[in-house]
């Protein structure tokens, strides 16, 4: 058993108000690597409105609190 797992959260405007769910869902699955990706598409209204550095903002503060038993 054992191995590396990374998931990649491709972020669109559609689903970037998941992304701190997704960080959670891959800490219970006891996945070590969530790296937030920008899609590169450029269609009207797909891009995000929050910046990928704010979304990993998010989850590093979210990161730092103490867990809760």
């Amino acid at each position: 058993y054992g191995g590396h797992v990374l998931w990649k959260w491709i972020v669109f405007k559609h689903n970037q108000h998941q992304v701190l769910e997704g960080y959670r869902l891959s800490k219970k699955l006891k996945i070590n690597n969530f790296m937030l990706v920008n899609s590169g598409r450029h269609y009207e209204n797909s891009e995000p409105t929050i910046s990928i550095e704010e979304l990993e903002n998010s989850i590093l503060q979210y990161a730092r609190q103490p867990e809760m038993s």
